[in-house]
């Protein structure tokens, strides 16, 4: 019986990246399809645009740098694609990692040290009634000047929307507050 030594699918520095950049992915898919009743901090926000830059320019230069000296072999598929495609790749990938930090430091953990660490809180905020495309069936939706809507997406019952005046009115929430952020649990109308 003659065997022969394959060639590992991955070296190291593949490894690495797959261990560092895999669950920041797979947090953010969980964070895509979950619903939007959380809101971070600003801060926590902010901060995250900020981190989330510096670590995707940080993996873009160590895996340049890396394929620049042959420890990281791109696979035979790049080295056929044209000098437009390439461009494309160097500049898109970058974005692509910082999106995904982003909303993994943004919302994803904050989101979870909030569920793990947090204390309920009843607080007040002036809504309107918006009609929107959103999210899967989320067509009733409240909106606040005061909620950032790029997390905060807040779905309500076609009947308790009917319901609702059409100028502006306070809403009252019960959240979970913790000091990365807040998850609004209940809503209900003076």
């Amino acid at each position: 019986m003659s065997t022969t030594a394959s060639k590992p699918l991955m070296n190291r520095q593949q490894k690495i990246l797959c261990f560092t950049q895999l669950p920041l992915f797979v947090i953010a898919v969980i964070c895509t399809f979950s619903p939007k009743n959380f809101l971070p901090d600003a801060e926590v926000a902010r901060v995250s645009v900020f981190l989330s830059a510096a670590l995707a320019v940080g993996v873009s230069v160590w895996a340049a740098s890396h394929v620049r000296r042959g420890t990281l072999d791109p696979q035979s598929v790049w080295k056929a694609y044209g000098w437009a495609r390439k461009c494309l790749l160097v500049i898109g990938m970058p974005l692509l990692l910082w999106g995904v930090n982003h909303l993994s430091f943004a919302y994803a953990l904050p989101r979870l040290w909030t569920r793990i660490h947090s204390e309920p809180r009843v607080i007040s905020y002036e809504v309107s009634r918006y009609r929107g495309g959103g999210r899967y069936s989320c067509t009733y939706q409240i909106q606040s000047n005061q909620l950032d809507p790029l997390y905060f997406e807040l779905c309500v019952p076609k009947t308790f929307w009917n319901q609702l005046p059409d100028q502006p009115f306070v809403a009252t929430f019960r959240v979970d507050q913790s000091s990365l952020g807040m998850t609004f649990e209940e809503t209900w109308v003076k």
